[in-house]
């Protein structure tokens, strides 16, 4: 692979034949899920396979400049490759040896798509969406109990437009009956 620090793509199939495209980035690419703002990159790695490969285990080796480490804010121990998914990513099993100023990584992978190698021990900094919970069914309350119902704060005062909007109204009205 010309130009970009990945040195080797083992495929488990020994038969998988085809063409591998392989484009290293410098940040997460913008179809990628969102991986958080404080989440350092180091690069990463858009792997075209062939569609009958696209869920082939295989096996990624890359040798990276351990100033690129230095540059992200990462230590080379801490590094993690992680597999970008439709929504969210898979942290793969990796193996980091630092010889010097050189940074070997392996990693196994279960597929291919977008590959981003981070920091394993910061989670991201996105907010996990809440949790929906069944609503509960509502109380039965007696027929002859009104339910109050609050008035909403941005109305505040409505009540009382109201109430004055009436009193004008039956004023109109009597004044109305004075004259026939």
């Amino acid at each position: 692979f010309t130009q970009t620090s990945m040195t080797a793509i083992t495929f488990s199939a020994d038969d998988a034949e085809g063409t591998v495209g392989v484009d290293e980035l410098d940040g997460v690419p913008s179809d990628a899920p969102f991986l958080g703002t404080d989440r350092p990159v180091v690069t990463a790695f858009v792997i075209d396979v062939p569609d009958e490969l696209a869920d082939q285990p295989a096996t990624l080796e890359m040798e990276l400049d351990g100033d690129r480490f230095e540059e992200a804010g990462l230590d080379p121990e801490d590094a993690a490759v992680l597999r970008a998914l439709d929504e969210e990513y898979q942290e793969l099993g990796t193996n980091v040896e630092v010889d010097g100023d050189l940074v070997r990584i392996t990693a196994e992978t279960p597929g291919f798509s977008t590959f981003v190698i981070s920091d394993s021990t910061v989670e991201p900094d996105v907010e996990d969406p809440p949790e929906e919970t069944p609503e509960d069914p509502p109380e039965e309350t007696p027929e002859d109990t009104p339910e109050e119902t609050p008035e909403p704060e941005d109305q505040a005062g409505f009540g009382a437009a109201i109430a004055v909007l009436a009193l004008l109204a039956t004023a109109l009205l009597a004044h109305r009956r004075a004259d026939i």
